[in-house]
C-alpha cells in the first residue's frame, strides 16, 4: 500500500518542484513526504536527521528534527518525525517539542531588539525538558 501511495505522489507538485522520492527509505527521510503525508496546509522544513537506534526487529529507522511553515523560514525546529519499517509495515509518528534555542526576535522595523541578546545554549539532541514529545500523532501503513 505504501508503494502505491508513493507512485500516486510521484508528480504531486508537477515537474518543477521536488516531489516525494520513490524509494521507501529515501521517502521516509525526506521533508516532502512528511509535508504530504501529514497534510495541514504547511510545508515541513527539515533541520536535519537525528540519531536513532535501529531496533533488531526493524529493517529501517530514521528520525528528523523539523518545523512547519507557510512561506517564511522557521526560526526553530519544533517537531520530530520518526519512521520505522518492521514486518512489512511502515510506522510513522510525529510529535511537537519545545525548542531550547530560537533565533532572537527582530523588531517590526527589521532591526534587532534593543535588549542585549543573551548567549544561546548549544543545540542538543534532547526532546524538550521532559525528554518526551509534547503532542504526537502516528500513521501505520502496510506495504
Amino acid at each position: 500500500m505504501f508503494e502505491r501511495w508513493l507512485r500516486a505522489h510521484k508528480d504531486w507538485w508537477g515537474k518543477d518542484i521536488k516531489n516525494v522520492p520513490q524509494q521507501i527509505g529515501a521517502a521516509l527521510k525526506d521533508e516532502s513526504f512528511y509535508t504530504q503525508a501529514f497534510s495541514n496546509g504547511a510545508a515541513v522544513v527539515s533541520f536535519g536527521s537525528l540519531p536513532v537506534a535501529k531496533p533488531a526487529s526493524t529493517t529501517f529507522s530514521s528520525a528528523m528534527l523539523a518545523a512547519r511553515t507557510q512561506d517564511a523560514i522557521p526560526n526553530a525546529a519544533d517537531e520530530v518525525y520518526v519512521a520505522a519499517l518492521a514486518n512489512g509495515k511502515a510506522y510513522i509518528a510525529s510529535g511537537s517539542i519545545r525548542p531550547k534555542v530560537q533565533i532572537p526576535p527582530v523588531s517590526p522595523s527589521g532591526t534587532a531588539t534593543t535588549r542585549r541578546p543573551r548567549r544561546l545554549p548549544a543545540i542538543s539532541n534532547s526532546i524538550g525538558s521532559t525528554g518526551r514529545p509534547t503532542t504526537s500523532s502516528a500513521i501505520f501503513v502496510s506495504r
